[in-house]
């Protein structure tokens, strides 16, 4: 692009000064005609002034020309020289000047510059080729070495390969064990997850039980209470049939006494006391007869106290049994309650059993897939370690042909140095660092 621009300017400043030379010989013309016309010069007159003024103009030209020529003969034995291998630099005063032919020649200055710079760089690179080279060589003398270490260890791979896929073979039938062992776990843990749950049905039975068994327990005892009680007063009540009793014959044995005092009475008044004998007799035998009935409620009585002293004893004793049962039972049914809390937490461990058999169920998996993977990978590498041997000999024929390239390579840098050895760099670069 900027090349393009400046052949622009160049070209624009040629046809400029056509255009100048053309205005001068066209406004001579002009005035020659206008002088003409006006009379004031004659015809011939004038064809002689436009000769002359086209002689003129054509002299002026030739001379730039002339001045133009040489200095772009001048430039133009600039490039053969550096053409033929010299990079010295001439007439640098035209690149002082402000027209397209100072452009020019600064541009060529700027070239020779590039290129010498593109020379030095070709040089340096050449060099550091040269070592590279060099260093190229010691590196496939010290590869070829590491490739004979490596096809020794390829082997010893392949060896430790084939060792590896026997212990992979073993390690999978162990793991096919350890699956069926797994499998027996899980089962087994199953069917214990299952009498867990069986088991905590019939405890939350038995604890229900248990407590309906201590709502009777506890209607039991208040009857038992209630009965005690009434059976305390029935005793009390027989104590006070007994004391009426009691009354009744000692009243019985004062009307005996009475009746007897009454038949002496009666036996001593004689006839007349006849009738009254017979009245003291009766009262006597109704006393009698109360004394019996006296004795015989007493009798009763005793017993019906004995008994209920009996039932208050029995009473007790089984208000004290259920009072011992009540307590058993309360034990019971906290032993049941923590039993059933133990069932929970059984029931809690048993599942943590199961989540942890059936992650081990699925790491068994995961184990079967990584043995499987391990058993193909040890057949790939075992197949990859031949097929490494056959690349490295492979291998070692392309370096044998890259260190033949490399030979070649240092041979074409050694030529490359040598044509570059023609250019007088040393004296470029002082004339380079004048112009800059």
């Amino acid at each position: 692009m900027q090349k393009t621009e400046k052949s622009r300017k160049l070209l624009g400043a040629a046809l400029g000064v056509a255009a100048v030379f053309i205005l001068i010989i066209g406004g001579s013309a002009i005035g020659i005609l206008q002088l003409v016309s006006k009379g004031k010069m004659s015809v011939f007159h004038g064809m002689m002034a436009l000769i002359a003024v086209d002689i003129a103009v054509l002299v002026i030209v030739l001379a730039a020309g002339k001045r133009l020529y040489d200095r772009i003969h001048s430039i133009v034995g600039n490039l053969g020289k550096i053409a033929d291998g010299s990079l010295t630099l001439e007439d640098n005063k035209l690149a002082e000047r402000g027209d397209e032919l100072g452009e020019m020649v600064r541009s060529m200055n700027t070239l020779v510059v590039s290129f010498a710079r593109l020379i030095t760089s070709v040089k340096n690179a050449a060099d550091s080729l040269t070592e590279v080279s060099e260093d190229f060589d010691d590196s496939f003398r010290n590869l070829t070495a590491a490739m004979e270490i490596v096809g020794k260890e390829v082997d010893s791979i392949g060896e430790n390969t084939v060792s590896q896929a026997e212990r992979t073979q073993d390690i999978s039938l162990q793991i096919t064990e350890m699956s069926h062992a797994i499998d027996v776990i899980a089962e087994n843990v199953g069917m214990l997850t299952q009498s867990a749950d069986t088991v905590k049905n019939c405890s939350e039975t038995a604890e229900k039980i248990m407590g309906d068994l201590v709502s009777i327990n506890r209607t039991s005892s208040q009857a038992i209470s209630e009965v005690r009680a009434q059976t305390d007063v029935t005793n009390q009540s027989a104590m006070q049939i007994r004391t009426v009793t009691e009354i009744i014959a000692g009243i019985s044995s004062q009307t005996n006494l009475l009746a007897l005092n009454a038949s002496i009475e009666a036996a001593r008044a004689g006839e007349q006391g006849r009738g009254f004998a017979v009245v003291a007799e009766e009262i006597r035998t109704l006393a009698d007869q109360s004394r019996e009935s006296s004795e015989q409620i007493n009798n009763i009585v005793n017993e019906l106290i004995q008994n209920s002293n009996v039932s208050v004893d029995i009473t007790q004793k089984v208000t004290e049994a259920f009072t011992r049962q009540t307590e058993k039972i309360q034990e019971t049914k906290g032993i049941f309650t923590s039993l059933n809390q133990e069932i929970e937490q059984v029931g809690e461990v048993i599942g943590g059993i199961a989540s942890e058999v059936t992650g081990l169920k699925n790491s068994k998996d995961t184990i079967e897939d990584g043995v499987s993977d391990l058993t193909r990978s040890a057949e790939s590498n075992t197949k990859s370690a031949q097929d490494t041997l056959e690349s490295m000999e492979e291998f070692k024929e392309i370096v044998e042909k890259c260190k033949s390239s490399t030979e070649q390579i240092q041979a074409v840098s050694k030529e490359l140095i040598e044509d570059i050895h023609k250019f007088d760099i040393r004296k470029l670069k002082e004339e380079v660092r004048e112009i800059l």
